[in-house]
Parts: C-alpha cells; sequence; structure tokens
C-alpha cells in the first residue's frame, strides 16, 4: 500500500505547550484502557474542551506518520467521515477539509484546518491544528469556525510514547451543550483505541525518520531497514 505522508518539518524552533501554571479546571471525566480523558470548560463557551493521553508502543516516526496520513482519517477517528488535503505550503504545513458526522437529526459538519509539525528534542513533536475556514467555501456541511488543538508526541524509551491530544471544538450551529460535552469524553477515548492498534500495523510501524545532518527529522521513509547494508 503507497502511503501519502507530508514531509516532516525541519524548524528547531518549537512551541510552548500549556504550562500547569496557565491550565486551570482541568478534571478527569474517564480513565479506562490506560486512555486518561481531562476535560474542562472554556470561558465564554457552552463547549468543553478534552486533553486525552495514552502511552503506546510505537516509535515517535509511526505516530507521525499516521497523523499525516488524511486518508487512515476515518480508520481511527471516531465520527470522522473524510479528511483531504487542499492545500500543501511546504515540508511543514498543509490545509486540510475534514468532515465529520454527529448523532441523528445533527447535520454533518466539516472544517478547513492549519497544520504543522515543530520538532524540539530529538524525536520529541508536536503538530498544531488552527482553523483556516476562510480557505474553502462553505458548502452543504455547517461549517466550523472556532477549533483549535494539538497532538504532542513524547518519547519515553524504546518503541515507547505518550500521545497527548488536546483539542476544543465550537461545532457551530444551535446544538445542545450536553451532546457535545458527552462527545467531548466519548470521542477521544474511541478515537485512541482505535490509533492504538492502528499505528501497530504496516506501513505506520514500518515507519522511521530521515535525519538532516544536525540530527532533525526531515522525513519519513517506509522502506525496511537492511542492517547488513549498515
Amino acid at each position: 500500500m503507497l502511503l501519502k505522508v507530508l514531509s516532516v518539518l525541519t524548524l528547531l524552533l518549537g512551541i510552548n505547550l500549556p504550562t500547569e501554571s496557565q491550565e486551570f479546571h482541568w478534571y478527569e471525566s474517564l480513565v479506562k484502557d490506560e486512555i486518561t480523558i481531562l476535560v474542562r470548560d472554556v470561558p465564554d463557551s457552552r463547549y468543553q474542551e478534552f486533553r486525552a493521553i495514552v502511552d503506546l508502543e510505537a516509535t515517535p516516526a509511526a505516530a507521525v506518520a499516521l497523523l499525516q496520513d488524511n486518508t487512515a482519517c476515518p480508520k481511527w477517528i471516531h465520527r470522522c467521515a473524510s479528511s483531504e488535503i487542499i492545500e500543501t505550503v511546504n515540508s511543514a504545513e498543509r490545509f486540510f477539509h475534514q468532515v465529520t458526522t454527529l448523532p441523528f437529526p445533527a447535520k454533518a459538519r466539516d472544517a478547513v484546518f492549519h497544520g504543522a509539525i515543530y520538532f524540539k528534542h530529538g524525536d520529541e513533536a508536536t503538530i498544531t491544528l488552527s482553523s483556516a475556514h476562510e480557505r474553502l467555501a462553505t458548502g452543504k456541511h455547517i461549517r466550523i469556525i472556532d477549533t483549535h488543538g494539538y497532538y504532542h508526541i513524547q518519547p519515553l524509551g524504546e518503541g515507547s510514547i505518550r500521545l497527548t491530544w488536546q483539542f476544543y471544538v465550537d461545532p457551530a450551529g444551535s446544538l445542545p451543550a450536553f451532546l457535545i460535552n458527552t462527545m467531548v469524553t466519548d470521542l477521544p477515548y474511541r478515537s485512541l483505541m482505535a490509533f492504538r492498534n492502528l499505528v501497530a500495523e504496516a506501513p505506520y510501524n514500518q515507519a522511521s525518520f530521515i535525519y538532516n545532518a544536525s540530527g532533525v527529522p526531515i522525513d519519513i521513509t517506509f522502506a525496511p531497514r537492511n542492517h547488513g547494508d549498515e
């Protein structure tokens, strides 16, 4: 299977993840199957934000490869109907369009995201997502405008990582807050359960980084390593 993966960013400047002093009112919503879901209220919003944390037997390269594979979105993100790249800015950035279904009778939503990936310490990576709704004209779906989040990949040791996924979305329209806030726990839990299984499969489990002369990842390869050639 051929996998179209964007090249990995070579930026040395990382982003600042929230520090504990910046975080308020997080509480555990679910701890199950070694997945922890935290939620919090968001000022001036009816909808909550989630932070999901899971330790995985996977390499950083495998996790990045899966997160960058838009075609895999329906396979692991709960209620993802489709995800398509609409513009590749460079090896660091892209814009993509994603459609999400909701429980009947609510209409499907769509969103346009700007995605970028940063490396800080070795293979530690952060993929940021922000709304870029103006990049694509609104179609048949209700357009989400207010949304943002990130994935953070922290190496824990040989073949092990911690994946943190933090995300907020205002689904637009007049959906009941209780419906969306229920999904804030259910969606990341179901998604990470599927992610855990999928990241262990080919071709993702065969991914490895290609590094530049400074030891910074610049791309991903899926070619099996031939130790005899080393």
